[in-house]
């Protein structure tokens, strides 16, 4: 399974329990497009199968559903589902309720596990959301190197696995925040170094 896979079968699968989790409460837009759940039924195991998708358009009872996955060369594996068999469920809408963030947290700390063998760097936002998935990746510490911007700190991970890691204060930062942590961490992981 090459990493494009493993990266989008986790956060498909992080996506899905943080939508079930809040009943599509939270989770329920993407770039401003509606999420769908959608669910087939396996065209060989006969099993439902769920995946989550945006929709471009929606009209009334007509909702349409876009079967790039990701500008791959081939079909993602719903689409031959829903040919063979166009019985489907779909499921959406909700508004947020913050009530559920620890359950979101710990949700996303055991998704994401299966992903740690193939991260090269991350970033961990929010205290919780950090320590939860730190924890969960056997990070005992963090070697820091430097601060970023203010309340944004970068450093190696300390425990099972030493990986590049910047953590970001809920509190802090701006609209460019990420873009900058994601070019940062980018450049550590190009040259091999902090400096």
């Amino acid at each position: 399974m090459e990493a494009k896979d493993v990266i989008a079968k986790v956060m498909t699968r992080f996506h899905q329990l943080t939508f079930d989790a809040s009943k599509g409460k939270v989770a329920g837009t993407v770039s401003g497009m509606p999420v769908v759940k959608l669910t087939t039924v396996g065209r060989k195991s006969g099993q439902r199968r769920s995946t989550m998708l945006t929709s471009p358009l929606i009209e009334g009872d007509n909702v349409v559903l876009v079967a790039s996955y990701g500008g791959a060369d081939h079909n993602p594996a719903w689409f031959g589902n829903l040919a063979a068999n166009p019985d489907v469920e779909i499921v959406m809408n909700g508004f947020p309720d913050m009530s559920i963030g620890p359950e979101l947290v710990k949700s996303l700390a055991e998704t994401l596990e299966i992903a740690v063998p193939v991260i090269g760097a991350f970033a961990a936002t929010g205290g919780e959301t950090a320590a939860a998935l730190l924890s969960r990746f056997g990070v005992r510490g963090i070697r820091l190197a430097e601060e970023i911007e203010t309340g944004v700190a970068l450093g190696l991970t300390i425990g099972s696995f030493s990986v590049p890691v910047c953590t970001k204060a809920g509190a802090f930062g701006d609209e460019h925040s990420l873009v900058r942590i994601n070019e940062r961490l980018r450049a550590v992981r190009t040259r091999g170094s902090f400096t």
